[in-house]
């Protein structure tokens, strides 16, 4: 784990700051198929309904900047779903490459089974240049299931 960055639960004061990289990926990034950028209340809305359901969600920190995040959220809303969550990384794109993805992963498995209703974790990875998310997931006991092709479309 890299000293320099301290990995913490999310709190509201951290949503601006949060927000700010999630909107970059909607922006300049096709792992996340938002199309529009997210507002502070919409996005609250999404941190509040994952903190409500005990769900893990954490950020990375160097030096009270936040530099990257994660969290799990209901995987579909099916009830035969209720044990299922995928995770969400993100890494503000000034400090990829440094292990912070995977400094977060860690992270998240660990508190993720403090949770007994969280059963199984997936992660959707969604970008044609996606091999460090793909790594970091292998790295951390997650096996390709299968791939979706033409199921997504960003701004077309």
């Amino acid at each position: 784990m890299n000293n320099l960055i301290k990995i913490e639960k999310a709190i509201k004061e951290d949503i601006l700051q949060i927000l700010e990289i999630y909107n970059y990926y909607i922006n300049f990034g096709l792992a996340n198929f938002e199309e529009e950028e997210m507002s502070y209340d919409e996005f609250f809305e999404l941190y509040r309904s994952i903190i409500k359901l005990d769900l893990p969600f954490l950020v990375a920190k160097k030096d009270n900047k936040i530099v990257g995040f994660v969290y799990l959220n209901k995987f579909r809303t099916k009830s035969g779903y209720k044990h299922t969550f995928e995770n969400s990384i993100y890494i503000d794109n000034k400090y990829q490459g440094m292990g912070i993805g995977n400094d977060l992963l860690v992270k998240l498995l660990e508190a993720s089974k403090k949770n007994p209703n969280i059963k199984n974790i997936i992660a959707v990875i969604g970008s044609f240049d996606s091999e460090s998310s793909i790594r970091i997931h292998k790295k951390n006991g997650f096996q390709t299931i299968g791939i979706l092709k033409k199921v997504g479309f960003k701004k077309r």
